[in-house]
């Protein structure tokens, strides 16, 4: 896949020049966003005084959208380390996590802070906690805010960890493709630090652990080609949520269908393929994902194709080729061809549009 030597090297070469040797001298600072919200010491800027209202969580459902605000949460943990540069991350706060902290006696943030994160520094979120990511260059620009961020991220989830690269300095702006690390242990390393972090009040216990992580992460990518995942460009609202009516085996096996298209994108899916990889027939395949989602699975497998190119057009260099390729498109012109079709416009001028107006995918 287009990209993959590059990805593994540039990690490790932030894991030996920079993070180790943090952690190893015990100064990383690590912020936790989730009550009791411990951000003292912290430069911070407030976007909203009002916490923002809960939602309540359906069945099976893995988003919750704040539309207004652009947070979002998921179901599963995430953390990233800033490892050059300031980065500033978005943390939003609803209103049953304010009650939690007063009844701690404690005072809450405002409904959404933006932190200011001082290299090294790692910040985690929890499952299901608001956050938003990458705030628009002219946001910053305008607030008087440093561009210059180099992140090692990671999302937890189930079994596997997958770490990306996001760099972003004035004028520029790439993340890389997430890499699959198919290392149990590793993911059971990662929960401890995280649960270490959330419950422990000396933070070297956690950064002890996570040292460990760091380590074996480094001799895995030294020793291992791993995957690439195209999950780190999925966006959340792409995922369908069930209605909580339909029954639980349908909506379970509609998600279970829809996590299998994100993380084999780049393979040339067929509705039979998948229906035999679950051990169902097409034909009920097809129709219970029309019946809970409201759509076909390969319709599902074109608009998540598309969310995912649009994503990797503005955040990326590659090559309009290799992007039709890497989202499982069996040409450069069949790619064009439903992007436009699909958009109103051209891979290459859907990029530079979305560049020159620095706007954010949603």
């Amino acid at each position: 896949m287009p990209f993959a030597p590059k990805i593994r090297k540039d990690i490790l070469s932030a894991l030996d020049d920079y993070i180790i040797p943090a952690l190893q001298s015990q100064k990383v600072l690590q912020l936790l966003a989730e009550p009791p919200f411990d951000f003292s010491g912290i430069k911070s800027r407030v976007k909203r005084e009002k916490p923002l209202p809960d939602k309540p969580h359906a069945p099976l459902q893995v988003v919750r959208n704040w539309w207004k605000d652009n947070m979002v949460s998921n179901s599963n943990a995430s953390f990233g380390f800033v490892y050059r540069g300031v980065g500033y991350e978005q943390i939003g706060v609803t209103t049953s996590m304010v009650n939690a902290v007063k009844a701690k006696g404690m005072a809450p943030p405002p409904g959404i802070t933006v932190l200011q994160l001082v290299a090294p520094a790692i910040i985690c979120y929890p499952p299901f906690t608001p956050h938003a990511k990458g705030l628009t260059d002219a946001w910053m620009l305008q607030n008087g805010l440093s561009e210059d961020i180099h992140v090692l991220a990671f999302s937890l989830t189930d079994d596997r960890l997958r770490p990306f690269i996001s760099v972003r300095t004035p004028g520029f702006r790439e993340a890389s493709h997430s890499l699959q690390i198919d290392d149990p242990l590793m993911a059971q390393i990662a929960n401890v630090y995280l649960d270490e972090l959330r419950q422990s009040s000396n933070q070297k216990n956690a950064q002890a652990q996570l040292l460990i992580l760091m380590c074996r992460l480094r001799r895995y990518l030294q020793h291992h080609q791993a995957v690439i995942s195209n999950s780190c460009w999925v966006k959340l609202e792409t995922q369908l949520a069930a209605d909580p009516a339909i029954p639980s085996k349908h909506a379970r096996l509609c998600l279970d269908v829809q996590n299998y298209i994100q993380h084999h994108l780049s393979r040339p899916l067929s509705l039979a393929e998948m229906a035999e990889h679950f051990d169902v027939s097409a034909f009920h395949l097809n129709s219970v994902f029309q019946e809970v989602l409201g759509t076909t699975v390969m319709r599902y497998v074109t608009l998540l194709r598309i969310e995912v190119a649009k994503h990797i057009l503005v955040d990326t260099p590659e090559r309009i080729s290799d992007i039709a390729e890497l989202t499982g498109f069996s040409s450069p012109a069949s790619f064009s061809t439903v992007f436009r079709k699909a958009t109103g416009r051209s891979p290459g001028a859907y990029r530079e549009y979305c560049r020159k107006t620095d706007q954010n995918i949603n």
